[in-house]
């Protein structure tokens, strides 16, 4: 990503069979081939607030990433139409 300077393409991926948690949803994006790769999950906190929003697609999600001598750190924001109830605002504060 920093080698390139492009944008990052992400996709929401529900998860229900995972044998882990069937509520998981996983995070992709899109590789320098335009095929998308797994990196990881939504913090199982917020999941049971996203899944009705993720089945019709009213989400609208943004990336940043940051480069660190370590390694790229990517943080996802995630909004929709509408107010976000307030616990999923509490509980958005809990992750980090």
């Amino acid at each position: 990503m920093f080698e390139y300077n492009r944008p990052v393409f992400v996709k929401l991926e529900a998860e229900p069979e995972n044998q882990h948690d069937k509520n998981a949803i996983a995070v992709y994006i899109m590789s320098t081939n335009e095929c998308y790769e797994k990196v990881g999950y939504i913090a199982n906190e917020l999941t049971k607030y996203l899944h009705e929003s993720l089945k019709v697609n009213a989400l609208d999600i943004t990336v940043c990433t940051t480069f660190m001598l370590v390694g790229y750190y990517m943080t996802i924001h995630i909004s929709k139409k509408g107010v976000w109830d307030d616990a999923v605002i509490k509980a958005s504060h809990k992750i980090k």
